[in-house]
C-alpha cells in the first residue's frame, strides 16, 4: 500500500444515482454552484457499481470497501439464518466491517448522516443520524407516520377527504367575509396508538376564502398556523400517545391550494418525526433539533405523484433536507471532533427514475414537446442537493477532502422484461392458479423448478440428480432467449453461482444462476402475460443490468468527484488504459487520505493514479525498440521469448 498522506478530515457526500454527465451540464449551466467549484478543484470520474446496481448493493460498497459477496447485500432483503428475512438497510444485514468502525479502531470518530446500515450502530464513541436510509415511502422505523394529503377534490385517490361544513361550536370566530368553514383532520400513527385531531377553519374577507387555520382545538384565537394558498406554516412539535409511551413528533403543512368558494382545498403535511430515537447516541436528535430544526427524513416526491402536492412543495423539502444534512454534518466536524463525514441523499434517484425518461431520445417514452418541462425537474433536484454540499464547502479547510459520489446512474429503458413469465412460457414455472397473475405467492414451489427472485438470481428447486440438468436448461434458455420484436437477446450474461465470483458474487444470499439485462433492458413494465415488451411507463431504472449502460443523455455509471490536498486538479483517469475506477476502490482510498487502514473484508485498493505525484497510464514508446547483438539487428517475439533465443529480422 502506498505510503499515508495522513490527511485529517473527509467528507464523502452520497447522491443517490446522481449521473455525472447530468451533473457536468447543470454544473456548466450555473445550477450546481458547489459541485462546480469541486469539479474544477479536483478529480471528475464515472465510477463503475457493483452487481447488481441497486441502492443498498452499492451503499454497502461504500462503506465497507467490499464487492458484493463479501458484504453480502445482493438485493433489498436478506435471507437470516433463522429463516426469517431482514432488510438490507439494517446493519445487522451487513457481513463486513464499515469504515466508521475502522476508524473507531483507530481512534477517529466519525459521523454519518441518513445512511444505510449505519444503525442499529456497532460504534461506541462515533455518531449516527437515521442510520437506516431506505428509499421507499412509509418504510423507515423512525417516523411516527409518513407524510399525507388532505383535500375536497374527488380526484386524489391517497389523500384523506376533507368535508368542510360550518364552523360550529367554534370560539372566537372571525367577523365579517364568508361563512367560516371547518372540518377535523386525524394524524394516524403508522405503528398504531392514538390519532391526533387537528382543526381546521377556513375564513376569507370580501367575499372569498383565503386562508386556513390550523387549532389543536375549536378555538380560533391560539391557532398553531395560519396559512394562505401556497405558504407553509411554521414547524410544530405536538404530542403523541405510541404504545402507551409519549413521544413528540414534529410537523409542519403546506396549504396547496385554496379556491376562492374554499370547493379545491388541498393540504399537505409533512412527515411526522420523533424528536428522539433516531440518532445514536440518543440525546443527540434533540440537540441537532435544537440548533438546526425538525429533521426529515422522507422527501414527499410520492406525495407529488400521487397529486397530494405540487412538484414544488417536493423540491422545497429536498432543499431543507439537503441543506439541514449539510448544516449539521458541519457541526458534528466542526465541534464533535468528527474527522469523517458519511451521508446518503437520495432524491435525484426517485426523480430520475420519473423524469429521465422524458428527457433522453434513446427511450421510447421521450417526450419532444415536454422535455424542456422535464428537464427542468430535474435540473431542480440536482440543484436541491447541491445545496448540501454549500455548508460542507464554506467548513472545509487545508485539510479537508471532499469526495461526491453517487451510487450508481439511471438509464432509460427501451425494453422492458419479465425473467418469470419468459420462465413460466418455458415450462420451469408451475402456477398455483393459472387464472390468478403471475405473482410469487401463485408459484407452486412443488411443481416449480426454477423461479427469479429478487435482483439478478434465479433460484432452481429441482433437487438431487434432476438440479443440474435443470440448472444447464434454465441456462440455455437464458441465454438463447430472443426479444421477438428486436432479434437481440435480453440477457447480457447468465452465470452458474459458482461462476458468478468473476462479477463480485458469491456466498450464500447469492441464488444458483446470476443474471444480468442487456443494455436498455429493464426489470419493470411489461405488458401483462409478456415476458419482454416496450415498457408500458415513462421508466428510466438501474439495478439487474449491465452497469456500463450508457446513452447520449444518461448513464448506468456512478459519479465520483475527489478535491481537496493531495488530489490531482482537473485530472479524470483515462479509463481506456487503466479501467474506470470501481465503486470498491472509494473506501481504501479515503481511508489512504485519512492516514488508516481500510476495513478488514475491504477488498478495493487506492486509486494511486488520482494523488499527486503520482503517474497516471504510461504509454508504450512509439516506435517498437529493436535489439542489437553486435551483428544485425534482433527482435523479441512471444515465442522466442518463450524459447528465451532472438529471432534475426
Amino acid at each position: 500500500m502506498p505510503e499515508s498522506t495522513s490527511r485529517s478530515r473527509v467528507y464523502l457526500v452520497g447522491m443517490d444515482a446522481l449521473i455525472l454527465p447530468v451533473a457536468q451540464r447543470f454544473a456548466a449551466e450555473g445550477a450546481m454552484p458547489n459541485l462546480a467549484r469541486l469539479m474544477a478543484d479536483g478529480a471528475v470520474n464515472e465510477a463503475l457499481s457493483c452487481l447488481p446496481v441497486w441502492t443498498p448493493t452499492n451503499w454497502a460498497t461504500l462503506c465497507t470497501g467490499a464487492h458484493t459477496g463479501t458484504h453480502g447485500l445482493p438485493r433489498w432483503e436478506v435471507d437470516m439464518p433463522d429463516g426469517k428475512s431482514l432488510s438490507s438497510f439494517h446493519s445487522a444485514a451487513l457481513k463486513a466491517e464499515t469504515i466508521w468502525e475502522a476508524a473507531e479502531r483507530q481512534g477517529l470518530r466519525s459521523v454519518s448522516f441518513h445512511y444505510p446500515c449505519a444503525m442499529p450502530s456497532r460504534l461506541k464513541e462515533g455518531y449516527a443520524v437515521d442510520g437506516f436510509g431506505a428509499p421507499h415511502f412509509g418504510a423507515t422505523p423512525f417516523e411516527i407516520t409518513p407524510s399525507r394529503g388532505y383535500t375536497t377534490r374527488p380526484d386524489v385517490k391517497e389523500a384523506d377527504r376533507l368535508e368542510l361544513g360550518p364552523a360550529e361550536g367554534w370560539g372566537h370566530l372571525p367577523r365579517g367575509g364568508p361563512q367560516p368553514l371547518a372540518a377535523t383532520i386525524a394524524v394516524r400513527p403508522k405503528a398504531g396508538g392514538e390519532a391526533l385531531e387537528l382543526h381546521l377553519l377556513v375564513t376569507g374577507r370580501d367575499g372569498a376564502y383565503d386562508r386556513l387555520l390550523l387549532c389543536s382545538a375549536r378555538d380560533a384565537a391560539s391557532p398553531l398556523a395560519e396559512m394562505r394558498a401556497g405558504e407553509w406554516s411554521d414547524w410544530m412539535s405536538l404530542p403523541f400517545r405510541l404504545k402507551g409511551r409519549e413521544r413528540t413528533g414534529t410537523m409542519r403543512f403546506k396549504l396547496e391550494d385554496l379556491s376562492d368558494d374554499a370547493r379545491d382545498v388541498r393540504l399537505y403535511r409533512s412527515q411526522v418525526m420523533p424528536t428522539d430515537g433516531w440518532t445514536d447516541p440518543g440525546d443527540l436528535g434533540p440537540e441537532l433539533i435544537e440548533r438546526f430544526g425538525p429533521f426529515i427524513e422522507h422527501i414527499s416526491a410520492v406525495q407529488n405523484e400521487l397529486g397530494a402536492c405540487e412538484y414544488e412543495t417536493a423540491v422545497e423539502e429536498a432543499v431543507y433536507q439537503a441543506e439541514w444534512i449539510g448544516r449539521a454534518g458541519a457541526y458534528m466536524m466542526r465541534e464533535k471532533g468528527c474527522r469523517l463525514f458519511y451521508c446518503h441523499y437520495h432524491f435525484p434517484d426517485w426523480i430520475g427514475h420519473h423524469y429521465l425518461a422524458r428527457i433522453d431520445p434513446a427511450s421510447p417514452r421521450f417526450e419532444p414537446d415536454r422535455r424542456e418541462w422535464a428537464l427542468d425537474r430535474v435540473r431542480q433536484a440536482y440543484a436541491a442537493a447541491d445545496r448540501l454540499l454549500g455548508p460542507i464547502i464554506e467548513d472545509c479547510d487545508e485539510d479537508t477532502v471532499v469526495i461526491v459520489v453517487s451510487d450508481h446512474g439511471n438509464s432509460p429503458g427501451r425494453r422492458s422484461v419479465d425473467v418469470n413469465q419468459y420462465l413460466l412460457q418455458q415450462g420451469f414455472i408451475t402456477l398455483r392458479d393459472a387464472s390468478k397473475p403471475l405473482v410469487l405467492d401463485n408459484i407452486d414451489p412443488e411443481r416449480t423448478l426454477a423461479y427469479r427472485v429478487a435482483g439478478l438470481e434465479i433460484r432452481v428447486l429441482a433437487k438431487g440428480p434432476e438440479y443440474e440438468a435443470t440448472r444447464e436448461r434454465v441456462l440455455t434458455a437464458l441465454r438463447t432467449w430472443t426479444d421477438p420484436d428486436t432479434g437481440t437477446c435480453p440477457v447480457a450474461f447468465a452465470l452458474r453461482k459458482e461462476d458468478a465470483g468473476i462479477v463480485g458474487m458469491w456466498g450464500d444470499q447469492v441464488g444458483d444462476i446470476v443474471l444480468s439485462f442487456e443494455r436498455g433492458y429493464v426489470w419493470a413494465g411489461a405488458e401483462p402475460g409478456t415476458a419482454v415488451s416496450a415498457p408500458t411507463g415513462p421508466i428510466a431504472a438501474h439495478g439487474p443490468q449491465l452497469p456500463s449502460t450508457r446513452t447520449e443523455v444518461s448513464s448506468n455509471m456512478a459519479a465520483f468527484v475527489a478535491c481537496g490536498p493531495g488530489i490531482k486538479r482537473g485530472y479524470t483517469r483515462p479509463h481506456e488504459d487503466l479501467g474506470y475506477v470501481r465503486l470498491v476502490d472509494v473506501v481504501p482510498t479515503v481511508c489512504h487520505l485519512l492516514g488508516i487502514e481500510p476495513p478488514a473484508q475491504c477488498e478495493g485498493h487506492v486509486l494511486c493514479d488520482m494523488l499527486e505525484g503520482r503517474e497516471a497510464a504510461r504509454s508504450r514508446p512509439a516506435v517498437t525498440p529493436t535489439v542489437d547483438d553486435g551483428t544485425d539487428e534482433t527482435i523479441w517475439t512471444q515465442k522466442d521469448m518463450h524459447d528465451l533465443s532472438p529471432r534475426k529480422r
